[in-house]
């Protein structure tokens, strides 16, 4: 029975069903959890159930998201709906759980018109929720099968004339250096193979693991310099390009190839 089981939906007090599940050896791909969001209000058309915890919602929490935890697999995720009550205290209970680089980010999901009005006596009046997303393991990435790559975007090659190319490591990875008159750089048109061009400012150079890498490596190689950086890409070609800048464009650039992995998930 647990071999054919894909999904399961556990409704109420969900502490106890998780901790059955890993009794029986059930680790999960994705788990989404929709706990009290201690507000205190009769929820929706549930007219038996107050929404609170009070003092103990922490707690709780800290213990449901433990054991979610404890039954993803290494590749899963964890998505949790919260407002804005106990939202920056749902957080922290989270990051510690997971560690260091698992958080994903806050989605803000809108969830009504903002002009309905709910409750007379409400202040102000809820428009949007939230999604806390994690990963168990922070070197997961998401693929998705339905996306497929922008042809408009994707129309550079990189051609190298010399074979002589210097080869250097640097902070750990290997790195083929060609100087300016030892490559080119082409615009070919959609092809499967082609790469897409990006310049490396703004949040690319300071929230972007290829631009910090440049940043911190690549950027005083010289003017209009080649470089070839291997594992920079393990779920495309193995190894990214990059071209440092000149007198007429200051900023670098980095070449991404279509990644290969199209459907699941990955790890880079």
């Amino acid at each position: 029975m647990a071999a054919k089981t894909q999904h399961l939906l556990l409704e109420g007090d969900n502490q106890y069903g998780i901790e059955r599940l890993l009794e029986e050896g059930f680790s999960f791909q994705m788990i989404y959890m929709d706990p009290p969001y201690n507000t205190g209000r009769l929820r929706g058309a549930r007219r038996d159930y107050r929404d609170t915890i009070k003092v103990e919602w922490q707690k709780t929490m800290t213990q449901i998201g433990s054991l979610a935890h404890r039954a993803l697999k290494d590749s899963g995720f964890l998505a949790v709906s919260i407002n804005q009550m106990e939202l920056f205290n749902l957080q922290p209970i989270l990051d510690q759980i997971f560690g260091d680089g698992c958080f994903i980010g806050i989605f803000p999901i809108k969830i009504r018109h903002k002009e309905r009005q709910l409750m007379i006596n409400a202040t102000f009046h809820d428009v949007y929720e939230y999604l806390l997303i994690y990963r168990k393991n922070k070197k997961t990435r998401f693929f998705t099968e339905l996306k497929t790559a922008r042809e408009d975007k994707f129309i550079y090659a990189v051609h190298t004339h010399s074979k002589s190319s210097e080869v250097r490591t640097i902070n750990g990875k290997q790195v083929e250096i060609y100087r300016a008159g030892q490559y080119e750089i082409t615009q070919t048109g959609y092809t499967p193979d082609a790469l897409r061009r990006y310049v490396i400012a703004g949040k690319l150079a300071t929230a972007n693991w290829s631009g910090e890498w440049f940043e911190s490596h690549l950027r005083e190689l010289g003017n209009d310099t080649l470089i070839k950086v291997y594992g920079l890409e393990n779920a495309g070609l193995g190894y990214r390009w990059f071209q440092t800048g000149n007198d007429k464009r200051n900023s670098g650039v980095y070449f991404q190839s279509q990644l290969k992995v199209l459907r699941g998930l990955a790890c880079d």
